[in-house]
């Protein structure tokens, strides 16, 4: 029996706590100058909205803060070409590890 007692506190506490919120919501919505309008259809039917890659022409960009803009390729083979720096540098750090392994230097007191 008690068990069902607390199942019911918890569901009455549950309730209580998401219909403050929903007023709390609902009042912050009507009084911000920037709310949401539930009669305003957000999305209506008639436009056609089509999302297109920016793609670059070589060109710095003139307007705005970017100084260029790379078309998905273009950035593919940044990426790559400083990921490959990367290891480049790894590999001579490796060697000259290698090297000083092999032949640590004569300590001299």
């Amino acid at each position: 029996m008690s068990r069902l007692i607390a199942v019911r506190q918890i569901f009455g506490e549950a309730v209580l706590v998401a219909a403050l919120g929903a007023a709390f919501a609902f009042a912050a919505n009507q009084i911000s100058p920037l709310g949401l309008a539930l009669t305003r259809d957000y999305f209506p039917a008639g436009t056609a909205h089509s999302v297109r890659p920016v793609v670059g022409n070589g060109s710095p960009h003139t307007g705005g803060t970017n100084s260029d803009i790379l078309s998905p390729a273009q950035f593919l083979a940044a990426q790559m070409k400083e990921k490959d720096a990367a290891v480049q540098d790894l590999k001579e750090r490796l060697e000259r590890l290698e090297k000083l392994v092999s032949n640590p230097p004569s300590s001299q007191h």
